[in-house]
């Protein structure tokens, strides 16, 4: 069955995430309610939903409802992009175009 992942995508965030939690990437937070640590939070809990999607597309192949998910998770990053500004987070988004 032919299938698209998202394996490289989650390792990726993994890195970003890594690099936000040693100093070695920043992030300009544009809301003064949120944290790094909060910000770091929503990127994990991001990054578990892709690992999600991506289990079911190995299990189920690329059906329009998972592709859709997949959209729609994309749309979420680019709109957190939009808050929180990381430099190597569109690296991410460009690979699910």
């Amino acid at each position: 069955m032919n299938r698209i992942g998202l394996s490289d995508e989650c390792k990726d965030l993994e890195l970003i995430i890594e690099d936000l939690t040693t100093g070695k990437e920043t992030c300009e937070i544009g809301d003064t309610h949120y944290s790094l640590e909060d910000t770091i939070d929503y990127l994990r809990d991001f990054l578990q939903e892709l690992e999600n999607l991506d289990n079911q597309i190995v299990e189920h192949g690329n059906t329009p409802e998972l592709l859709e998910q997949v959209l729609e998770k994309y749309s979420e990053l680019w709109a957190f992009q939009l808050s929180f500004t990381i430099d190597s987070l569109p690296r991410v988004m460009s690979r699910g175009r």
